[in-house]
């Protein structure tokens, strides 16, 4: 029983650190839509952090679960030696769990357009700007790195006697 403890605290982590990171994703794409977002680097380290635990705390998932089951099959298999309202209870978390990861996928996917939306702004800006301030002529600069002045056609006759 001490391992099915230690199975509800994780999967009670997991679901607590799932709601955190559908926050941090919200607080995440807020930062994207306001131009003065100055703590914007420092949310998107958090969401990094905090995936990483989710994920060290899924392989530690796994190494409690049966190992004799197939995979996909291994929480299955430890519910089924379980009370029925432990079992309840327990697919009642994992389901929760399921709805919360595409919570959070939807709203990443959601930052990631974004964030590639400005990305694409951002280039389209630059490349107009560049057009603006590049000469129109191809050898607009003389050697000496002077800007060299087109002369009408009659330019022989216009000289110094």
């Amino acid at each position: 029983m001490d391992r099915l403890k230690k199975i509800d605290e994780n999967l009670n982590r997991q679901h607590k650190g799932l709601r955190r990171l559908l926050t941090l994703l919200s607080e995440e794409y807020e930062g994207l839509t306001r131009p003065d977002e100055a703590d914007l680097a420092s949310n998107q380290l958090a969401v990094q952090e905090l995936l990483r635990q989710l994920a060290k705390e899924r392989e530690e998932l796994v190494e409690l679960l049966p190992r004799e089951a197939p995979e996909g099959k291994k929480l299955e298999a430890l519910l089924k030696g379980l009370p029925r309202s432990k079992q309840e209870s327990l697919r009642t978390l994992v389901a929760d769990l399921g709805r919360q990861e595409k919570l959070c996928s939807k709203q990443a996917a959601r930052n990631a357009d974004l964030s590639m939306a400005l990305v694409e702004q951002s280039r389209t800006l630059i490349e107009y700007m560049q057009e603006q301030v590049t000469p129109a002529g191809s050898q607009v600069y003389g050697r000496r790195g002077v800007r060299n002045t087109a002369k009408p056609d009659g330019s022989l006759v216009q000289g110094r006697l």
